[in-house]
């Protein structure tokens, strides 16, 4: 029973992970997210994107009849995972108490934007409204421009929160031999990114915070721009790191300043430095300072367009990209799951469904009969 991004990506994990995934939809558009453009040969790319490796069964959970199926599919599941606001699933009937009656052992995850409890508890929210609550979109913006949030981060860290929590209450059931339930929400996934940010904050310290804040406190790195305009990134935060730029002729000066020498003489004159860097930077082509930075043994990169980092080489060596043949939509091309395991399998097991695409199989492996699959269908139980 998940819907948008962050309750899709965590249950499509698990499936890319072995799980077998049954997306519960209902009637009519089906998960809004399928309404989505843009449109790849009949189905959202953005439904794509946190859908595969799932089976698609329409319920329509306003009728008891659609409530009693979802039971029933309940009672031999391992985890029941919705991202309703709180309250919904509850007045549906198949809220944890009554999930948990006909199923003890089943660990039942509710996703939500700020929790079961609190003020806000009952709000709607969203991705963006969790990163500007949660502190992210500050850090977007210079003060002087409108910040842009061009990722969830908020519904992306909150669907890996949740699938580490499912998982983590499933290794507890096989040593204590319980279920239980467990929560996530948007707003506290979002601030948990903070970390280093948030510590001296709440120890009454600096709380000056925004999109240098990391240059501040590193003191080498930043985005740089070349001779024409073009941008490369280089990180060295540690003191042997960054005396390696110094074998680079045009770099050697700027590395042994005493005033860049170690990292609190960078951090406390990294406006400095940074502008020093970009003034020698900007004389020659990204693709030479990649070539000397990399040969020093300094990270850097060139900064990519999406589709040139679906390119890359590295990515496309590790397997980042997996490709196969559907009959119905052809060839497709999706992004891997990123952890690689030397004795399980980690894959993509489907193509994203269509909308219903398995309630027939699913339910007929519960029990129900051709006949009754007919007449739940007249009655607009199923689709």
């Amino acid at each position: 029973m998940t819907r948008h991004v962050a309750g899709p990506f965590c249950t499509m994990i698990l499936g890319d992970m072995g799980a077998e995934v049954i997306k519960i939809e209902p009637p009519g558009v089906g998960s809004p997210e399928r309404a989505a453009t843009p449109v790849y040969r009949g189905m959202s790319t953005y439904f794509m994107g946190s859908n595969r490796s799932k089976k698609s069964v329409v319920l329509n959970l306003k009728t008891p009849d659609g409530v009693s199926i979802l039971k029933k599919l309940s009672e031999t599941a391992d985890v029941f995972v919705e991202n309703m606001r709180p309250g919904v699933c509850d007045r549906l009937g198949v809220g944890y108490e009554d999930i948990s009656k006909v199923n003890r052992q089943i660990v039942y995850c509710s996703i939500s934007g700020y929790g079961h409890d609190g003020p806000f508890s009952r709000r709607p929210s969203y991705d963006l409204v969790a990163q500007a609550l949660g502190g992210l979109l500050s850090l977007y913006s210079d003060g002087r421009a409108p910040p842009i949030a061009p990722l969830g981060l908020a519904d992306l860290t909150t669907a890996m929160v949740a699938t580490q929590a499912i998982l983590a209450a499933l290794f507890a059931r096989e040593r204590q031999h319980v279920g239980q339930f467990v929560e996530a929400s948007l707003l506290e996934s979002a601030a948990f990114l903070l970390q280093y940010m948030a510590i001296p904050v709440l120890q009454g310290m600096d709380s000056n915070f925004d999109h240098l804040t990391r240059a501040r406190q590193v003191g080498f790195m930043g985005v740089y721009s070349d001779a024409s305009n073009r941008f490369f990134v280089i990180e060295a935060p540690d003191d042997g790191v960054f005396q390696r730029a110094a074998s680079i002729p045009e770099l050697k000066g700027i590395v042994t300043d005493p005033k860049f020498s170690t990292r609190p003489a960078r951090a406390s004159n990294w406006q400095e430095l940074h502008q020093a860097l970009q003034g020698v930077l900007s004389r020659k082509p990204r693709e030479y300072w990649v070539r000397e930075l990399e040969k020093a043994d300094v990270p850097c990169a060139a900064v990519k367009t999406v589709a040139e980092a679906l390119q890359d080489p590295q990515l496309i060596h590790r397997g980042g990209i997996v490709e196969f043949q559907d009959e119905v939509i052809g060839k497709l091309k999706m992004l891997n799951l990123p952890m690689k395991f030397s004795e399980t399998t980690a894959r993509v097991t489907r193509r994203p469904p269509l909308l219903g695409e398995q309630t027939e199989e699913v339910l007929g492996a519960l029990g129900y009969t051709r006949g009754e699959l007919l007449t739940l269908r007249d009655k607009g139980v199923i689709a």
